[in-house]
């Protein structure tokens, strides 16, 4: 049994990625992990510190690795085994912890400056470094895979929708949600199928109502973020789905609807303005044949094109062979 150390920014995505490293290398070898929260001593500091941590990685050393965990409460990494951390804030303390206990490290994220070689595996969607440290990855980590998103029932086959809000430069205005509720509910009907919907912290209180009162076929399923329904089963939600349509303001949610090996849609609004990096990890997974996007005022079809769930598996264990050749697992 290999122990983790999971150090987490509190930011669910991110320890959410985190756990996803941990689940995937748990299909070969047993990991169990832990999760610790990185807390600021001098929290209105934390702007400076946070620059000068990242230079402090400049050459790394052991007496700059006690400087940035001084930055930091006390983390006790005493009996793990390896440590798994996502996110930029996470990269000082991850090298830092590293560097100075000896212990094999995994980062998830964009280095910004940083070194790979400062982590045994650093894990992104797109080359930084041609070191072999610089993993890179197919499908964002998270939970799921098409193997754990089976479900044998014949009275499944709904569809899914993830619905978002602000973020990564995305919004919605009143009319998108509108016609969201139309493009679905002539679906549902056409096809006699009941649907999911699923909204999150992000979504706007008005547009998860409107939702909620105009969408027809409604599941019992559905979950409502700002009715109490905060712990979405994503699980249970994609094996009894076929078919999912996801806003594409959450990478991890269209990187998880991937995952499930469903067909994945995702759907835009007309104005937006997301990072360059994005757009290129959207366009991978177009390229890759992993999802379909269309546009919110379009007329929302099924997507009938396989997405090959072998392909989808081949990239996991692929992802798994690498991590556990760097922390020297075989």
């Amino acid at each position: 049994m290999k122990k983790a150390l999971i150090i987490s920014d509190s930011i669910p995505g991110h320890f959410n990625q985190s756990i996803g490293i941990c689940t995937l290398l748990n299909e070969r070898i047993a990991v169990e992990f832990s999760i610790v929260e990185m807390q600021w001593k001098v929290r209105s500091l934390r702007f400076l510190l946070k620059i000068i941590g990242r230079k402090l990685c400049n050459n790394l050393s052991k007496t700059k690795s006690k400087l940035i965990l001084t930055f930091f409460n006390n983390i006790n990494v005493e009996g793990f085994d390896f440590l798994v951390a996502s996110g930029g804030n996470t990269f000082p303390v991850n090298a830092a912890l590293s560097k100075l206990y000896g212990i094999p490290n995994i980062q998830l994220g964009s280095p910004r400056g940083i070194s790979s070689e400062l982590f045994n595996a650093h894990l992104t969607f797109e080359r930084y470094s041609n070191s072999s440290n610089n993993i890179v990855y197919d499908i964002a980590p998270n939970r799921y895979s098409p193997e754990n998103c089976i479900n044998n029932n014949i009275n499944v086959g709904k569809i899914l929708l993830l619905f978002g809000g602000k973020g990564m430069g995305y919004s919605y205005s009143k009319n998108d949600i509108n016609h969201i509720i139309q493009s679905l509910n002539d679906l549902t009907n056409k096809l006699d199928r009941e649907i999911v919907c699923v909204t999150s912290r992000r979504s706007d209180k008005n547009h998860e109502r409107m939702l909620r009162n105009n969408l027809k076929n409604l599941s019992v399923d559905s979950i409502w973020f700002h009715s109490g329904g905060e712990n979405a089963d994503l699980k249970e939600l994609f094996s009894l789905s076929e078919y999912i349509y996801v806003t594409e303001d959450s990478a991890m949610m269209i990187s998880e609807s991937i995952s499930s090996g469903k067909h994945v849609t995702t759907i835009y609004p007309k104005n937006f303005k997301c990072p360059q990096r994005y757009t290129k990890q959207i366009k991978g997974y177009v390229d890759k044949g992993f999802i379909q996007r269309k546009k919110i005022d379009q007329d929302l079809k099924i997507n009938s094109v396989s997405l090959h769930k072998q392909n989808i598996e081949e990239s996991r264990s692929r992802l798994r062979k690498n991590i556990l050749e760097n922390l020297n697992y075989h």
